[in-house]
């Protein structure tokens, strides 16, 4: 398809909003984006407060009146279903609510749909949503009747969300669909509607204070905070009606890659003594920061050696089932890597529980890709800092903190990936650090040369295909240093690949140098190598489509010569 036609389809589509737009504020923009409800593990008088509504789901497209059947999650098109850009998917399913759940407040939840999404509960709309990997939610009960819920979800791809993410483009097919899973949950009428946790410790590191941010829809709350350790031994109890509770002078163990120390948070919500609602949460004790351009987790300099890691499967796509995220960051971790980027998209739950058990640093990235780069060619008509992307922007960012927080294995969130800096950048770089001050921030961009060097301002700098005296450059910078890409496999290669298949094998020898060099400068924070995994698609029809055959592992989760190396 042309350019000038994918333009003119997107300026036409009523949900890309370009309109938009003002002189909002970066705290403005923060407080626009909703509360993510956690989910709960029990709720008074409720046998099962949580139900999946993952399976199959009737399927039909610009309100055709026959439909067949899909499954959820899953791409539309890596399930044989063509929607071209500007049509509608329509997804439907009869939603079955426990008789126990009457009386209850009764959400929704999607933990990501590509890339925009209308929610309706018998016919009444519940909710609206702009973005492919972020998770959202909606109150359904409202909406609900006694019997006979007819759940629906009007879908369209390739909107304004994957524009900006360069979604699509980068997988070479639409990514369109319900694509990670769907939850409902029943609630009391008052409940805990959000919690964050932050970890810290004192100068020596060894005593550690637990601090709560609670947020209910009870004006009189009163809280049990319970935590133990991993035999279930009791660390600490503290009641508080205060929403911001703090549970000090606690001796615990670090949270790092060599003892991923995890221990259980169990909040319970109370009125009149008793329990109306319960969370259970992992906490890891970790706390990240940068002093004199280094970067320290609970007080010791840490060097990241990892890789970069797509969501993939070649008959999936995009949409990966929970037990390849798992084996993903076992076989990282096998490989001797304590660090992974989440290029170019946040991860799932599963990942990021995965990488807190296993001990793996996350770099954890929002879906904006390519803004102001060659690689993407909207950028020839489109001004790269006009003020109407700034609330996508926005939502691609602080939706992702909102999700992640409470995971001690990110330590770093990435704005996103290999894009100019603008104004629009410095406010969501503002907006994420006011949301969350204890991470620090990046973006993708070049801190040295000409080629996509604009200056960002985000905490930690950021060079992309490092040279063998990459190492050294880095001690003229202010900033720790990343190397975001580097070291990328002989994917580029392809004639030499097919002349000598062998010379992967030889990859060992000049990463070895780079990482002795990674390790001696100081102001040089790590590495991640270009890629974890191939990222490449098997098409129903037959094509295979792709970026690039560039793993240490493929898509299948195949050892290449290279992860031995």
């Amino acid at each position: 398809m042309k350019f000038s036609t994918i333009l003119k389809q997107l300026l036409a589509l009523p949900v890309i909003a370009l309109s938009l737009l003002s002189q909002r504020t970066a705290a403005q923009d923060m407080q626009a984006i909703p509360t993510l409800t956690p989910l709960p593990h029990a709720s008074e008088g409720v046998a099962q407060p949580v139900i999946s509504l993952n399976g199959e789901w009737g399927f039909t497209k610009n309100n055709q009146s026959a439909g067949t059947k899909i499954k959820v999650p899953g791409e539309w098109e890596m399930q044989g279903y063509t929607v071209h850009e500007g049509e509608t998917a329509l997804y439907t399913r009869a939603l079955s609510i426990p008789a126990d759940w009457k009386g209850k407040r009764i959400k929704i939840r999607f933990e990501g749909v590509s890339s925009h999404a209308i929610v309706k509960v018998n016919g009444k709309k519940v909710t609206e949503h702009e973005g492919s990997f972020v998770p959202f939610e909606a109150d359904i009960t409202n909406a609900l009747q006694p019997a006979d819920n007819v759940l629906q979800v009007a879908v369209q791809s390739r909107t304004i969300s994957d524009i900006l993410a360069c979604t699509s483009q980068y997988a070479v097919h639409t990514v369109g669909g319900i694509l990670r899973d769907v939850t409902l949950m029943a609630l009391p009428q008052e409940h805990i509607s959000s919690i964050a946790v932050v970890t810290t410790f004192d100068k020596e590191y060894r005593k550690a204070t637990l601090s709560l941010n609670v947020g209910a829809t009870t004006t009189s709350p009163s809280y049990l905070f319970t935590l133990r350790d991993k035999e279930g031994k009791l660390v600490a109890q503290q009641q508080s009606s205060d929403p911001r509770t703090k549970i000090s002078n606690l001796n615990v163990r670090h949270w790092n890659p060599e003892q991923p120390y995890l221990y259980e948070l169990t909040t319970e919500l109370q009125q009149k003594g008793k329990t109306l609602q319960t969370l259970k949460q992992k906490v890891g004790f970790r706390e990240v920061a940068i002093k004199n351009a280094r970067v320290y987790v609970n007080g010791m300099p840490v060097k990241l050696h990892g890789v970069n890691r797509h969501s993939v499967h070649p008959v999936t796509g995009r949409s990966i089932d929970a037990s390849l995220d798992v084996l993903d960051a076992v076989l990282f971790r096998e490989a001797n890597c304590n660090f992974i980027r989440t290029s170019h998209y946040p991860p799932t739950e599963a990942f990021l529980n995965a990488c807190d058990s296993l001990g793996i640093f996350v770099e954890d990235e929002s879906s904006l890709c390519w803004i102001q780069h060659h690689a993407s060619p909207i950028w020839k008509k489109w001004d790269y800092r006009d003020q109407k992307f700034l609330p996508y922007m926005m939502a691609a960012n602080l939706e992702k903190v909102v999700a992640h927080r409470n995971h001690p294995s990110v330590i770093m969130w990435s704005l996103g990936n290999e894009s100019a800096w603008s104004p629009l950048w410095a406010k969501v770089n503002e907006a994420v650090k006011a949301l969350d001050p204890t991470r620090p921030t990046l973006m993708h961009d070049q801190c040295w040369g000409g080629f996509n060097n604009y200056g960002n301002k985000a905490d930690i700098a950021n060079y992309h295909y490092p040279g063998i005296n990459g190492g050294r450059a880095t001690d003229t910078m202010s900033r720790p240093v990343f190397f975001g890409e580097y070291a990328h496999l002989a994917t580029y290669n392809r004639r030499e690949l097919l002349t000598d298949p062998g010379q992967r094998a030889f990859y060992g020898e000049p990463l070895a140098k780079m990482y002795d060099s990674m390790y001696y400068y100081e102001k040089c924070l790590g590495g991640a190598i270009w890629s974890g995994i191939d990222d490449v698609f098997h098409m129903p029809d037959g094509r295979i489509v792709g970026y690039g055959p560039w793993g240490p592992i493929d898509a299948w989760r195949r050892k290449s010569p290279s992860i031995l190396a």
